[in-house]
């Protein structure tokens, strides 16, 4: 009875441990949409490009966010180049970077030249 009681216990402990961990996972993930410019990059693991992202408010702030190697991450990589686009995804913190997944995004057309 005691070893019935016991491994119901830690059955309860480790169900709850497995929510608690799964609610972080979920937590660190979260729905973007940036404007940028993209850079294509080999030599980086996990990684296919990089988004450099100017945030404006109080201060500007220049933010780099790498792109996950995803179907959807090399598309962009190959398709978008040195363009500016619009980027909808998710945003996760992997050891200080900021790692992009991205779920879509379109090209930007190219801001009309001054004569």
């Amino acid at each position: 009875m005691k070893v019935r009681m016991s491994l119901v216990g830690l059955l309860v402990a480790v169900l709850a441990i497995g929510f608690v961990a799964t609610g972080y996972a979920a937590e660190a993930a979260k729905a973007v949409t940036v404007t940028g410019q993209v850079k294509a990059v080999t030599g980086v693991a996990g990684c296919v490009a990089t988004v450099t992202v100017e945030k404006v408010g109080e201060a500007t702030k220049t933010v780099v966010y790498n792109v996950v190697d995803t179907p959807a991450g090399q598309r962009l990589a190959a398709e978008a180049n040195g363009k500016k686009v619009e980027i909808k995804g998710t945003v996760e913190t992997k050891d200080k970077v900021e790692c992009l997944t991205v779920t879509e995004f379109k090209v930007l057309p190219a801001p009309a030249k001054k004569e």
